[in-house]
């Protein structure tokens, strides 16, 4: 399995180990279906709230996974009971960790901490067919060289590849595995090193507090992982966890000279130096102490110094939107009164942009005068102009929005970067290039002085040109009827296979509304498909022992043709999660026998 953060290899597709890359592949496997998806995890959001500002008294936690779309899902929810531990959550299949989950005295969320554990070294070599020597900065190395035999799984049985597998001190060597001629490179990464991979994490379901999960945390290698957690003590905490190297230089623009030693990663960081913060017990607090009312992982970065972001790691850029959205409900919710689980589930269900006002107030500050503006111009202006952030399905100005960020995008960078490699950046799997058009306009909109991509003279025909684009493709895919310029109309959903040679898939009845920029996640390609949504939610009151709330979509069964298969949608798109019970009364009582799996003799 990958980790967190990282798309899952294509099924039938060649797999290098740790330690080694593909150098050439003499006998290739039939390729996989070329409908076959790929299932990634893009990250998520979870958040503890101080048992002060909940109706029990104990702190409530919430999260979920922003996964692709896929039926079977990536994830399997379960409820695991021995004689000496239980616990309920959701796990990947094949590997035993619960990634969200709670047994009776702790709750957890274990999502991507956006940390950089890769690094791309752009070697020296002597020679390269084939790469005899390689300069580490100091002298010349041999480059080390074998052949791995993979067995692959493909349509009717197995299949065997042989790859001859070159590596520098830095990692193996990959840019044979791209085409046409390019520069050695080589990839470190931080899994590659010596250490606990999932043995720790296995170990949290076990965990009796809040101090025993990060005691727990405190060996973690690999996946770098945030951590939330929460205790039926009332204490909670976030910490990152997994080995990430000192870095002398950050290297955001790779690939970097293998040959300069500037680059080097050095010693992993501390455990007590990487991000962390406590929830701390109402009746510990002393009066005037920093009390923190929750704490969230979201799209935020880390503070620098103690208890944030050490300088010397490096992590990836955050927009920061869905945790500003996440503050304000919180904050509007405590002010409002006790927070029980139906809040919660408002909450997680909240489909506003946090930050679709200010970028409407850009788009007006940056055309300023309207008498010159086409009416297709204006048209598109004014329906902005009245939207409240709301990415309902109904909501016209959310399909506005959501067009023209994709122009702008076009605009801004399509000619500046070829049409090949826009295309290709766009549809990488952790690109935000709407995030950067965006970025721009509100640049521009801050200053009149501004100069390069925001200069205002140069965004304000841009803009200009998107917004009749967006007219033009409104009229195009949705027909001239106003009334049905919407966003659920627009947007699209489909539950694809990630498995080769399955068949089916789960086709999405009705719109699903959401976006990017809400707690309601549904990320969408330039054709408007939704491609990552949070297809898992979960909340679990700490003073509730027996239970939890949880969605999970499409279901359970990985039968197609089962009637049941994609029960879950339905209640997923309107909202509705589940009660998730694992007192053994509260399971007797259920009226449908449940099917329990225990060991034989």
């Amino acid at each position: 399995c990958a980790p967190p953060g990282v798309g899952l290899p294509a099924l039938g597709g060649p797999s290098a180990p740790g330690g080694g890359a593909a150098r050439a592949a003499p006998a290739a496997a039939p390729p996989a279906r070329a409908d076959a998806f790929v299932p990634t995890l893009y990250g998520g959001t979870a958040w503890v709230l101080a048992g002060r500002h909940t109706a029990t008294g104990l702190p409530i936690l919430a999260a979920d996974w922003q996964l692709s779309p896929t039926a079977p899902a990536l994830l399997l929810q379960s409820h695991v009971r021995s004689p000496s531990l239980e616990w309920a959550g959701a796990f990947v299949p094949g590997v035993p960790v619960a990634w969200l989950g709670r047994n009776a005295e702790v709750a957890w969320a274990l999502l991507p901490a956006r940390a950089v554990t890769t690094g791309w070294f752009e070697e020296t070599l002597r020679t390269r067919e084939p790469a005899s020597l390689y300069h580490d900065g100091l002298a010349w190395k041999p480059v080390e060289q074998r052949v791995e035999t993979i067995r692959v799984r493909v349509e009717g049985g197995l299949a065997e590849q042989e790859w001859v597998v070159e590596a520098t001190r830095h990692g193996p060597m990959i840019d044979p595995l791209f085409e046409g001629e390019g520069a050695p490179l080589s990839l470190a990464w931080t899994g590659a090193h010596a250490g606990d991979g999932l043995t720790s994490l296995l170990g949290i379901v076990g965990a009796d507090s809040a101090a025993a999960v990060r005691a727990q945390l405190r060996n973690h290698h690999e996946p770098v992982v945030a951590a939330l957690f929460a205790d039926a003590g009332g204490a909670g905490g976030l910490q990152v966890a997994g080995w990430l190297p000192r870095r002398v230089l950050p290297t955001s623009l790779q690939p970097v000279p293998g040959r300069l030693r500037t680059y080097e990663w050095g010693a992993g960081i501390p455990f007590d130096e990487l991000p962390r913060a406590a929830l701390v017990p109402s009746e510990r607090a002393r009066p005037g102490s920093e009390r923190p009312d929750w704490l969230a992982v979201a799209d935020a970065g880390w503070g620098d110094g103690p208890g944030g972001a050490p300088s010397d790691a490096e992590w990836l850029w955050r927009s920061g939107r869905r945790a500003a959205r996440l503050d304000r409900l919180l904050g509007r919710y405590v002010a409002r009164g006790r927070v029980d689980m139906r809040d919660v589930v408002e909450i997680q269900r909240d489909a506003v942009s946090a930050d679709g006002a200010g970028f409407v107030r850009a788009v007006t500050a940056v055309v300023g005068e309207r008498a010159d503006l086409a009416p297709e111009e204006l048209e598109m202006l004014d329906i902005l102009l009245g939207w409240n952030g709301e990415l309902s399905t109904g909501s016209r100005a959310a399909a506005v929005h959501a067009v023209m960020i994709e122009q702008l995008s076009e605009a801004f960078f399509a000619d500046a970067m070829g049409d090949g490699l826009f295309e290709r950046y766009r549809a990488l799997p952790q690109a935000r290039i709407g995030n950067i058009a965006r970025a721009v306009v509100q640049a521009a909109a801050r200053s009149s002085n501004a100069a390069g991509w925001a200069d205002p003279e140069r965004v304000r025909p841009l803009l200009l040109q998107a917004l009749r684009q967006t007219w033009a493709r409104l009229a195009h895919e949705l027909g001239p009827n106003r009334e049905r310029w919407t966003w659920g109309r627009l947007q699209s959903a489909r539950f694809a296979s990630f498995v080769p040679f399955a068949r089916g898939g789960v086709e999405l009845s009705g719109p699903l509304g959401g976006g990017e920029g809400a707690l309601w996640m549904a990320a969408h390609d330039a054709q408007f498909t939704v491609v990552r949504a949070t297809t898992y939610r979960m909340a679990v009151d700490l003073a509730d022992r027996e239970e939890m709330l949880a969605t999970l979509a499409p279901g359970q069964l990985e039968q197609a043709a089962h009637p049941h298969y994609a029960d879950a949608v339905a209640g997923w798109r309107a909202g509705q999660p589940s009660v998730l019970r694992t007192a053994p009364g509260l399971i007797d009582a259920l009226r449908e026998p449940l099917l329990a799996l225990e060991p034989g003799p």
